[in-house]
């Protein structure tokens, strides 16, 4: 692939998120995460393999997701990658 972008994902917990957060962070291919009350969102790569992963451990662990987004990269971004090089 001659250029690199991230999806993003959100995820919605009906639950304490923060107690989960360090489940996320157990994933060494999740660029960045962020929390907001009780709305994790992270960038990530290869979503098609990590998105069943972190859903699995999510709920193994006890969260009850009130949703699962994967937000894809816009072609904004996508041209904005290519010309940065």
């Amino acid at each position: 692939m001659l250029f690199r972008y991230h999806n993003f994902a959100e995820t919605f917990l009906y639950s304490y998120a923060q107690k989960y957060i360090d489940l996320l962070k157990t994933f060494k291919e999740i660029a960045s995460l962020a929390l907001k009350e009780n709305k994790a969102v992270f960038t990530l790569e290869d979503p098609e393999i990590l998105n069943p992963k972190i859903i699995k451990l999510l709920v193994d662990n006890g969260s009850e997701i009130v949703y699962f987004n994967e937000i894809k990269a816009s072609l904004e971004e996508i041209y904005l990658d290519l010309i940065r090089g």
